[in-house]
């Protein structure tokens, strides 16, 4: 996506798998042969993975969509003000039902009746 818009990777490092084949089961063997490479639109290539632009874990004790999920919480921070500022995994707040968030690339809404409160 990177080619096409400004991407934010919230978490850890991507690992940077960039090939891929098959599983092939052949009598009491099962093997996977490289068979392709993926790139981006401008045939880039990121074998050391990516690095995110805000560094966090994933709260796994926390409800899908529960804002005080660290990753969770910095997406949708980063979503409603195009930046990380003043986010912290101890400033999270939550979603409640309430105006709408906009698209930061138009107007049409992302999450319609959902809006972001610390």
């Amino acid at each position: 996506m990177r080619p096409f818009m400004n991407v934010a990777i919230v978490g850890s490092r991507t690992f940077g798998k960039f090939v891929g084949g098959p599983i092939m089961v052949e009598q009491n063997h099962t093997f996977s042969p490289i068979t392709f490479r993926t790139t981006n639109a401008i045939g880039e290539v990121f074998y050391q993975g990516m690095e995110p632009n805000f560094a966090t874990v994933e709260d796994a004790s926390r409800n899908w969509g529960d804002t005080r999920d660290p990753m969770f919480g910095a997406a949708l921070h980063y979503a409603i003000n195009g930046n990380f500022n003043g986010f912290s995994a101890s400033t999270s707040g939550r979603i409640e039902i309430g105006t709408e968030i906009t698209n930061i690339y138009g107007t049409e809404p992302m999450l319609e009746g959902l809006y972001w409160r610390n």
